[in-house]
């Protein structure tokens, strides 16, 4: 515990310090593999960084104990902790991301105590902005030595595996020797918070972290306002997976490297040492003008005067600014109202149709922490493309506008749209103005089909009109992974690094949703296998499948609707047993070790469905209820169904 003690009748120039009181016997009995601990580390480390101080390293003053306690008497730091600088204005909300101004004068200074700490042989080992505080004049004060490695004494050094979960570096998470690269890593994932608001890692537990952190692809999400700002380079350039390959490695002492980046450049300018200027305290006027704005757009009331000087044909905002406020927005939890995400677009069908992010791979309003709690089943809905001009146009559309109503008139939680929607550009349009009709309280999320993009340019041109063509989604605990078959099958994006990129995402997402113990659902045009006797590839699929345990795949290429066919373990040959349910912890010590999710079932096979969908378009006449076209998949805590 930290209490700050601070006598009343001290005079101005009389020294004042905050105290640490260091429990022993809570260090004692602490759980083994906590990552706790104990005195020496930190008391050495302090005292010799006290020994040749620096500007941005908080101050050792003295040490004392009695008999359960020790106590270490630091530099006083008033501006509190850097964590509370990601908070909103009222406190309420945590995860905002900073002016870049600041931002990139935080970073900066952090990186000089880094610098200084590597020079006396020194690895932190749990950069956060919890271990970064203000001292009066604004400027930052590394502190929590605690799990600090020496690179010369090793006889005080802790295990290998330690740190907080979202900003260790891999070697740290597979237990492996750490030196001054794991703090690189950290001081990349410490900016990405500073910038974008929460960790490129943040997960639904520590374990999917390490998962993400193992994987090394933090790059592949990046979001707007970072992708669009000189520090991408920066941050893309220390969150690399080797150690060897991040900015700076192998130089210990000397990071100049970093601060001779785009990002960092200005920040030095005229001084060798960012502390060695006046801190930034106050954001620029701009950023200033553009927070309240974010902030009068989370206060909009839906029924306020429509407004459109946000749009991207507006010329008021560069693509940056119009990023970084669109990201502020959504951090407040303001974005996911449909009155304020139509500001962004130029017209509302453009609202309605891009609500899922090419950037970060995610689905506007639906995460794990807003849809991953279980309440009850729910009933999504799968519409079959309508294919708008494929035989009679006219009929086409009157059949998707009773699809519409029929789905205003069930609300299904959510709606996804798998098939080829349009044989032109004009057809296009009339088919995303119908889709415009459905309710803005039910979600849809649109899936590219074969034929919507069969060449590169032809999925730019979809990506333009409805986002991402794969993306993952979470809604009523169920989790939806959509994916773009044609990047699987066709040979025209063999050259393309998206097709690369949903590859890497797959195989996270696959990962993710073995150990989950929720829905599990793969939404693409055409299945990648057709059941009982595949053979080749399509086994190869099945098999990946149903080891990862994907309940359904959902998909809309057929020409009548097909709820029955299936996959099993027993048809792929899988020997691995199905899980349990259990919570979802962190196991201690080695990550390669998952037994703790390895058990035995009351289920004898693990059952991958294909829940097959014809066009919308397909059916004639107005007595049914609801068109062929609709299939509704519910989804119950662990399983599915489909009808």
């Amino acid at each position: 515990a930290a209490v700050l003690r601070r006598r009343r009748d001290s005079s101005p120039g009389e020294r004042v310090g905050a105290v640490f009181i260091f429990d022993f016997e809570a260090v004692r009995t602490a759980p083994r593999g906590d990552g706790v601990i104990t005195r020496p580390p930190a008391q050495a480390a302090l005292k010799r960084l006290s020994d040749d101080p620096h500007p941005n390293i908080i101050l050792l003053h003295a040490t004392f104990q009695d008999y359960a306690t020790l106590y270490f008497l630091l530099e006083l730091c008033p501006g509190g902790e850097m964590w509370s600088r990601t908070l909103n204005a009222d406190g309420s909300k945590a995860g905002i991301p900073a002016p870049y101004s600041l931002a990139r004068c935080w970073v900066a200074e952090l990186i000089d105590a880094v610098e200084h700490c590597h020079a006396h042989n020194l690895v932190h080992r749990d950069l956060k902005p919890e271990n970064m505080m203000l001292d009066a004049r604004g400027h930052v004060k590394l502190i929590d030595f605690g799990t600090s490695k020496d690179l010369e004494d090793s006889r005080l050094n802790g295990p290998e595996f330690v740190g907080t979960p979202e900003y260790m570096s891999p070697e740290a998470v597979d237990s492996l020797n750490a030196g001054i690269e794991s703090d690189l890593w950290s001081i990349g994932v410490v900016a990405h918070v500073f910038l974008t608001g929460h960790s490129p890692f943040r997960a639904q537990s520590p374990y999917f972290s390490f998962l993400k952190i193992r994987r090394g692809n933090a790059a592949d999400r990046f979001p707007a306002c970072l992708r669009l700002s000189p520090a991408l380079g920066f941050v893309d350039a220390l969150l690399r997976k080797e150690p060897a390959q991040r900015l700076g490695a192998g130089s210990r002492g000397d990071l100049s490297l970093l601060r001779d980046t785009e990002f960092l450049r200005d920040e030095y300018s005229n001084c060798e040492r960012r502390c060695d200027r006046p801190a930034s305290r106050i954001a620029t006027l701009k950023e200033l003008a553009l927070r309240a704005l974010g902030d009068a757009l989370a206060m909009r009331k839906a029924d306020a005067i429509p407004e459109k000087r946000l749009a991207p044909s507006a010329k008021n905002l560069s693509p940056l600014e119009r990023a970084t406020l669109k990201r502020y927005v959504e951090r407040l939890g303001a974005l996911q109202k449909p009155h304020v995400h139509k500001l962004f677009f130029d017209s509302p069908v453009d609202a309605r149709a891009l609500r899922s992010d090419v950037d970060t791979l995610s689905y506007l309003g639906c995460d794990f922490s807003t849809e991953g709690q279980y309440e009850q089943p729910a009933a999504f809905c799968l519409m079959g493309g309508p294919r708008i001009g494929y035989t009679d146009k006219d009929q086409e559309l009157a059949q998707l506008s009773r699809a519409t109503r029929a789905i205003n008139r069930l609300r299904p939680p959510l709606v996804f749209v798998v098939g080829t929607f349009a044989t032109s550009s004009e057809n296009l349009v009339l088919f995303r103005k119908a889709m415009a009709r459905i309710s803005e309280a039910i979600p849809v999320a649109y899936v590219c089909s074969l034929s919507d993009a069969p060449t590169p340019a032809a999925l730019d041109a979809w990506e333009a009109q409805f986002g991402a063509s794969f993306y993952c989604l979470w809604r009523k605990w169920a989790r939806f992974v959509i994916l773009n078959a044609a990047l699987m099958t066709n040979e025209a994006f063999a050259d393309d690094p998206r097709r690369a990129k949903q590859q890497r995402f797959l195989d996270e997402e696959l990962e993710v949703g073995k150990v989950g113990q929720h829905a599990n659902f793969v939404v693409m045009h055409a299945p990648p296998f057709r059941g009982k006797g595949c053979e080749g590839v399509e086994l190869e699929w099945a098999r990946k499948f149903v080891q990862r345990r994907v309940d359904a795949v959902l998909c809309g290429d057929a020409e009548e609707p097909e709820t029955r066919a299936r996959i099993t373990s027993s048809d792929v040959k899988d020997t691995t047993k199905p899980k349990k349910k259990r919570p979802l912890v962190c196991p201690k010590g080695d990550l390669s070790d998952s037994s703790s999710y390895e058990d035995d079932s009351d289920r004898d096979e693990k059952i991958t469905k294909i829940v097959n969908t014809p066009p919308v378009s397909g059916g004639f006449g107005d007595d049914e209820p609801v068109p062929p076209g609709l299939v509704f998949v519910t989804a119950f805590e662990a399983h599915c169904d489909a009808r």
